[in-house]
């Protein structure tokens, strides 16, 4: 609601403050400042001599304008309206299309869906809501710090029955065996073939 019609909501102009003191309140004041100038119409509202163009609060009410901006002048604040121009489609959807611009045809995977309506950016198989690993590099998203390669040292605690660890460099799996005897062993596997150390890797 807006009963000065003055393009601020009612709710947001404070009650009883009269800034020109001609006795009527600014909130049904069609002229706040009593410059001979209807609101509407006025380019310095609160004749601070900032223009209301490059004026932070244009009536000078101490409520910053971009608090008060009111695009489709449903008397609601754009800051707490979801669809600021009134359209029917709300602000979020419409953030989404300017986004789908911007990226145009970004295809990380290059299948020819772009990446904002395909459910798995990287085509590892996995859909990216449930996708722990979105670089691929064989770090969990919640351990990785960066989308780079990773770069360990190792000690192996000798004495277990047997360990292993996978490392993936790339598209090759080398897979590490220790034994109580000491040895380490290794081969290179590419593909699906069984992991894990057997006798057979000694």
């Amino acid at each position: 609601m807006d009963d000065d019609n003055d393009g601020i909501p009612d709710s947001l102009e404070e009650k009883n403050i009269d800034l020109d003191g001609d006795g009527i309140p600014n909130d049904i004041d069609d002229d706040d400042d009593g410059d001979g100038q209807l609101d509407s119409e006025d380019s310095d509202d609160d004749n601070d001599g900032i223009p209301d163009s490059v004026d932070k609060d244009d009536d000078n009410d101490n409520i910053p304008d971009v608090l008060e901006e009111d695009s489709d002048g449903d008397g609601e604040p754009d800051i707490l309206d979801r669809d600021d121009d009134n359209d029917g489609v709300p602000d979020e959807e419409e953030e989404l299309e300017i986004k789908k611009d911007r990226q145009g045809s970004l295809d990380t995977d290059k299948d020819g869906i772009p990446d904002l309506e395909d459910q798995d950016d990287d085509n590892d198989g996995i859909i990216d809501s449930e996708d722990n690993d979105d670089d691929n590099d064989g770090i969990p998203d919640d351990e990785d710090t960066s989308g780079d390669p990773r770069v360990w040292s190792f000690g192996f605690a000798y004495g277990a029955s047997w360990a292993s660890a996978i490392l993936l460099f790339l598209s090759v799996i080398l897979l590490i065996c220790d034994r109580e005897s000491e040895e380490i062993f290794y081969k290179e596997r590419v593909g699906d073939e069984e992991e894990g150390c057997n006798e057979e890797d000694a």
